[in-house]
């Protein structure tokens, strides 16, 4: 999975995203006829679930239009991530990476820079005024923020120099709209405008920001398309992330985020989620990469058959048998569990482990998921030690109580702390999918997790 991109990624043309498992290019290629059929100042939003894949759909959108001549687009989508920024710098990222594509643009072509400079400044101040507006909202001793403000506007003004005889401009937010669409226009060819193009801006890890940070942006959006700039935005989210932002930003629970949502974004895209074929896909094509040690470079898959036997290069099949759950399907988590699986095929702990069956192939997978997605069940089967009865006993203890089995009295303090079915029913699913016995199922997983300790894992 990709989880952090830069501007410069696309920049250096090397290697940026791993093998399209999951249909990415596909889908990356209609989320740019939705953009095209759109108005120019459409604000669309990319919605999925945390390690869905979001980064790696918008990575893929992007850098079609840095390698193709894209009807209707401008070569070259900005990325911005605006988690990387602090409060008071909310359009920051846009600005620099606007005036950095304009200065290419009026180089030796006889335009004046010294409007591009105005324009940059006037759209910074809109970005410091939602920013410290935004700090006030969030933050102890808010009034500090908004009267740092005068400071931070002096600030952007030196930084971007702009060059105006009457001074600043009066209202910085109401010049935001008309300064956008300044700083897009001459970022833009002038043959890419009169065919219509526009430049696509796709900004990444919103739901990361605070609360009030992600309201203030998706605000200040609206405000810069509203003067017709030909531009359109792209914006990754979690949208579940997204409705609790905006009920902590409105401190209440009596108001529809997702009507709030709806007023912000013209489209609402969900990215599809991981079916049966597609892990399978995914898990084959990390079972293709290669794992380098003493004797060079082998796949993955090579080297579990080496170790394991053959049912361990099956994991691809069996993944579809164990992990039944979305939240196991996880691309993201799935990646993390084979990144474990890489160390433990090459650790000397792997030596403690016998010729895989396919159950304890299967079971391995499932271990390196479940554990990866609820880590305090490691915690409470390790406490039971090495004593198979106890082991046993301790894995029954576990299933009972995430599944709503047993009584739930006088169960260890680690089992108490896991999850009831009420509480994570995707847990109790979990479970119900090892279908073994709980002695079989208890001595296996006590057997890998032994490995994967003496691995460091």
């Amino acid at each position: 999975m990709t989880d952090f991109i830069t501007p410069s990624s696309f920049a250096e043309g090397g290697p940026l995203l791993p093998e399209d498992a999951l249909g990415h290019d596909a889908f990356a290629r209609t989320l740019l006829r939705h953009v095209r059929q759109a108005p120019v100042g459409t604000v669309i939003a990319l919605q999925g679930s945390w390690g869905l894949g979001k980064t790696s759909a918008l990575a893929r959108v992007a850098k079609l239009t840095h390698q193709e001549e894209l009807p209707g687009f401008a070569a070259g989508a900005l990325w911005i991530n605006p988690w990387q920024y602090g409060t008071a710098d909310l359009l920051t990222p846009l600005v620099l990476a606007l005036v950095e594509r304009g200065v290419r643009a009026v180089e030796g072509k006889r335009r004046d820079r010294g409007a591009l400079e105005r324009a940059a400044g006037s759209l910074a101040l809109a970005g410091l005024s939602f920013g410290a507006k935004a700090a006030s909202l969030s933050l102890p001793g808010g009034v500090l923020w908004e009267k740092g403000g005068e400071e931070l506007r002096k600030v952007a003004h030196t930084w971007l120099e702009p060059k105006s005889p009457n001074g600043p401009p009066v209202d910085p937010v109401a010049q935001m709209a008309s300064s956008f669409r300044e700083l897009v226009e001459a970022a833009l060819d002038a043959d890419q405008q009169a065919v219509g193009g526009r430049l696509l801006i796709c900004i990444d890890d919103l739901d990361r920001c605070l609360p009030p940070r992600q309201v203030a942006l998706l605000e200040a959006l609206n405000f810069l398309t509203s003067a017709g700039a030909p531009a359109s935005f792209l914006v990754a989210l979690d949208p579940t992330l997204a409705r609790q932002a905006v009920r902590a930003h409105y401190k209440t629970d009596d108001f529809d985020p997702d009507r709030y949502l709806d007023k912000m974004f013209h489209l609402r895209v969900n990215l599809p989620g991981v079916g049966p074929d597609q892990l399978r896909a995914l898990l084959s094509s990390r079972l293709r990469e290669g794992v380098t040690d003493d004797d060079g470079e082998r796949s993955l898959r090579v080297r579990l058959v080496d170790r394991f036997g053959e049912h361990a290069g099956r994991l691809d099949e069996l993944g579809t048998q164990a992990l039944t759950v979305s939240d196991l399907r996880n691309p993201r988590l799935v990646d993390r569990a084979l990144r474990k699986l890489r160390v433990l095929v090459g650790s000397p702990s792997a030596a403690q482990l016998r010729k895989f069956g396919v159950d304890e192939a299967r079971l391995l997978l499932w271990w390196l998921a479940v554990t990866e997605r609820w880590p305090n069940l490691r915690t409470a089967l390790q406490e039971a030690g090495d004593d198979p009865k106890e082991v046993t006993r301790r894995y029954e203890q576990i299933d009972g109580r995430c599944r709503g089995q047993s009584a739930q009295s006088r169960l260890p303090a680690s089992v108490e702390r896991l999850p009831t079915p009420e509480q994570s029913p995707e847990l109790a699913e979990a479970l119900g999918a090892v279908r073994l016995n709980p002695r079989d199922a208890a001595l296996i997983l006590l057997q890998h997790d032994r490995a994967l300790i003496a691995a460091g894992l």
